[in-house]
């Protein structure tokens, strides 16, 4: 059996889902953010390998004077592997949250003080510009991530076979 591919934007997908809209999820600092907006997915699927769900998103970094968009793709997995590590962290308010989508074009890491306070740092490499990166830090809090958390929630349960829900933290 071959690969195969089906391509299928948000509003088909919103009228076989009900209220399936385009998706964000975002990291908000005072003045900056970090914003994951997800505009169309692509199923692959494989004899030996399960479904992987592909998220093509735009991403916007604003940090410090600079404001800029780029195209990156994400897989579901990428999506449970942040929840999980962003939840970890948020139940003891310290440590560290590494992030990597599968396309490489943005790699996060979140570091939690302990006190409430985290700081981001990131590194963007677009894929249509092979020498160009950017890199980035911006300073927020607990209580921003826990926002981004519930709006990543939200987005896995739209994608994403359910998220761990054993319990509703932070609801």
């Amino acid at each position: 059996m071959t690969e195969r591919t089906a391509r299928v934007d948000l509003k088909l997908r919103s009228e076989k889902r009900e209220g399936i809209v385009a998706k964000t999820f975002t990291f908000f600092a005072e003045g900056d953010r970090i914003e994951v907006r997800i505009v169309e997915f692509e199923t692959r699927s494989k004899v030996d390998e399960s479904d992987t769900v592909w998220l093509d998103s735009t991403v916007t970094v604003q940090a410090g004077a600079f404001l800029g968009s780029f195209k990156a793709s994400f897989t579901t997995d990428d999506l449970v592997r942040l929840h999980e590590q962003l939840q970890s962290a948020l139940t003891t308010l310290s440590g560290t949250v590494s992030c990597q989508n599968t396309g490489g074009a943005l790699s996060l890491k979140i570091r939690l003080d302990g006190d409430g306070r985290a700081a981001i740092t990131g590194v963007a490499h677009p894929n249509r510009l092979r020498r160009g990166t950017l890199t980035f830090r911006i300073e927020t809090d607990h209580f921003a991530l826990i926002r981004t958390y519930r709006e990543l929630e939200a987005t896995m349960r739209s994608f994403c076979s359910e998220p761990n829900n054993q319990d509703q933290r932070w609801s």
